[in-house]
C-alpha cells in the first residue's frame, strides 16, 4: 500500500513538474534565465535569515557559502525551467480511497530544477529521508549516480532544506528543538558529501 502511493507521488510529482515555464524563480517573477543565479541567490537569502537573527548553525555561514561556490558549476547544466511544487511531503497530499485525490499547500512552488522536489531528498540521504525507489519508479527517473552533476545538484538542494528547517524554527517560534537538532545533523550530513568536514 505505501510503496504504491510513493509510485503514485512521483507519478504526480512527474506531472507537475512537466510544465514549463520562462525563466527560473517566483511563479509571479522577477525571473532569471540562469539557475545557478537563482538558486544561490536563493540560499543567499536563507543564509542572511540565519545571520540576521544569529542562529547556531554548526557552520560558518562563510564556509557554508564556500561549498555552495565551489559545486555551484553542477547547477548550469539545468537550462529549463519547470514548475516545482518543493513542498510535496506526505503531509500535502490528501488520499481517497487508495489514490491521491489532490496535492496542497502550494505557496513554495516556482520554477527551477525538478530534482529539488522532496521526493528527490532521498537519493542523497536515504538514511534520514526513507527509500527513493517508490518515488523514482513512479517518476520515472532513472537511479541517480555517484559521478554525475545530478547527485552534486541534489547535495546542494539537500543543503538548502537542512538551512531552512534549521533556520525557521527561530523565526517560527519554536520552543521545541528536535527538529532544530535533527536539522543540524542533516547539515553536516550533507556538508561531507559535499567534501567538507569538520577539522
Amino acid at each position: 500500500m505505501l510503496d504504491g502511493y510513493k509510485e503514485q507521488v512521483g507519478a504526480a510529482n512527474r506531472q507537475i513538474n512537466s510544465i514549463r515555464g520562462t525563466a527560473f524563480g517566483p511563479l509571479a517573477g522577477p525571473g532569471n534565465t540562469c539557475w545557478r543565479r537563482v538558486f544561490t541567490d536563493i540560499v543567499e537569502d536563507v543564509l542572511a535569515d540565519g545571520e540576521r537573527r544569529r542562529v547556531d548553525l554548526g557552520w560558518d555561514c562563510d564556509t557554508v557559502r564556500e561549498v555552495l561556490a565551489e559545486h555551484a558549476a553542477s547547477l548550469d547544466e539545468v537550462s529549463e525551467p519547470r514548475l516545482v511544487e518543493w513542498d510535496l511531503w506526505d503531509s500535502n497530499v490528501m488520499v481517497r480511497d487508495g489514490k491521491i485525490a489532490c496535492v496542497i499547500d502550494h505557496e513554495r512552488a516556482f520554477f527551477g530544477d525538478p530534482l529539488i522536489e522532496a521526493g528527490f531528498a532521498s537519493t542523497q540521504m536515504a538514511a534520514a529521508y526513507g527509500d527513493s525507489t517508490h518515488f523514482m519508479r513512479g517518476y520515472g527517473h532513472p537511479p541517480l549516480t555517484e559521478t554525475e552533476t545530478e547527485s552534486v545538484r541534489r547535495r546542494l538542494y539537500c543543503l538548502h532544506l537542512a538551512l531552512i528547517m534549521v533556520i525557521e524554527i527561530v523565526y517560527r517560534g519554536h520552543t521545541d528543538i528536535t527538529q532544530y537538532d535533527w536539522a543540524r545533523e542533516r547539515l553536516t550530513e550533507v556538508m561531507a558529501l559535499l567534501g567538507r568536514t569538520r577539522r
